[in-house]
């Protein structure tokens, strides 16, 4: 893990293993090759890396969006619709996603608010909300992840659209989740994909509700780095 500052932190997670990375062997050292080259130029600015950050609650909190009953937020929020139209004009990805998180108790549903509370406040106490800001535990001011996973085909999506979705946000469906702010950021290189095609990268900088300016600012700087 590493973890980064102007008069700041960035939190820069690097605690993914080669299995996360669902490509194939080739594609994923060009690809973690890409991510430490970012690092390196990162390294050459006036930002501050930091190494203090437990990964752990934003791991926890992305595995509950899928086949949970966390899923039943959405569907109450738009309850009235459901019962007027039904299923049946429903993408049915998106009718199976509510197949696979019916059927829970009240009991499973209140354990999952208690589980996603404690992973908010485990995430929360390690992020800062202003850039500079000073925490009583220290926190980070921004949390660098890979935007996605992998980058699969457009047949690779059709043939398992649920499964690869559930892949494509390892690193980011805890935002929404966690009420977080976050802003996608290309870079200037690319990688070769094992059919031998040229493939944009980028990183996901993500900090505290209503940091979204700070983040831009962030970004852009970053997109102007020279990547060697």
């Amino acid at each position: 893990m590493i973890a980064a500052s102007t008069a700041s932190f960035i939190g820069l997670e690097m605690a993914l293993s080669m299995q996360e990375l669902a490509l194939g062997s080739e594609a994923r050292m060009n690809y973690l090759d890409l991510f430490n080259r970012f690092l390196t130029a990162l390294g050459s600015t006036d930002l501050q890396l930091s190494s203090v950050l437990d990964y752990g609650p934003f791991a926890g909190a992305n595995a509950m969006l899928y086949g949970r009953s966390i899923v039943w937020q959405r569907i109450a929020a738009f309850r009235d619709y459901l019962d007027t139209h039904g299923h049946d004009e429903m993408h049915p990805v998106v009718a199976q996603i509510l197949a696979d998180s019916g059927g829970f108790s009240a009991v499973r549903a209140y354990k999952d608010i208690f589980s996603m509370a404690k992973h908010n406040r485990n995430v929360h106490r390690q992020l800062r909300g202003w850039l500079g800001d000073e925490n009583e535990n220290g926190g980070i001011d921004v949390l660098i992840v890979f935007s996605t996973a992998r980058q699969p085909t457009v047949d690779e999506v059709l043939a398992d659209p649920l499964a690869l979705n559930k892949w494509l946000g390892t690193f980011t469906h805890f935002v929404n989740l966690l009420n977080l702010c976050a802003v996608f950021v290309p870079v200037q290189a690319t990688w070769t994909s094992i059919n031998g095609k040229q493939m944009p990268f980028g990183v996901t900088l993500i900090g505290m509700p209503g940091r979204g300016r700070d983040l831009l600012e962030l970004g852009k700087r970053m997109m102007e780095m020279e990547m060697r």
